[in-house]
C-alpha cells in the first residue's frame, strides 16, 4: 500500500513503507520514481515503478525508512 505526499518544496512524493520517493521520469504510460536519499551522502539507489496508479517494480534501499510518517497523504487523480 502507498500515498501521495507532499513535500515541504510543494513537490509530490510517494509514500510506500515509510520511504519516500520523488518523481524522476514518466516515460509513456509508466512512472519512475527515486529515493529521496539519491542525493544525500548514502547515495540509495531505492526506485519504483507505477503503472495505473500500481506499483509494477520495487528496488531496496540501503538506509532504514523514515522514523515516522510526517507528511499528510494527499489523495493524486491521474498523476501519471
Amino acid at each position: 500500500d502507498f500515498g501521495y505526499v507532499v513535500s515541504q518544496k510543494g513537490r509530490i512524493l510517494l509514500l510506500k513503507d515509510r520511504y519516500y520517493y520523488v518523481r524522476e521520469k514518466c516515460v509513456h504510460h509508466k512512472t519512475y520514481w527515486r529515493c529521496t536519499q539519491y542525493t544525500t551522502a548514502s547515495k540509495c539507489h531505492g526506485r519504483v515503478h507505477t503503472v495505473a496508479g500500481k506499483i509494477v517494480h520495487s528496488s531496496t534501499h540501503n538506509h532504514k525508512p523514515a522514523a515516522q510518517e510526517r507528511k499528510q497523504t494527499i489523495q493524486i487523480i491521474n498523476l501519471e
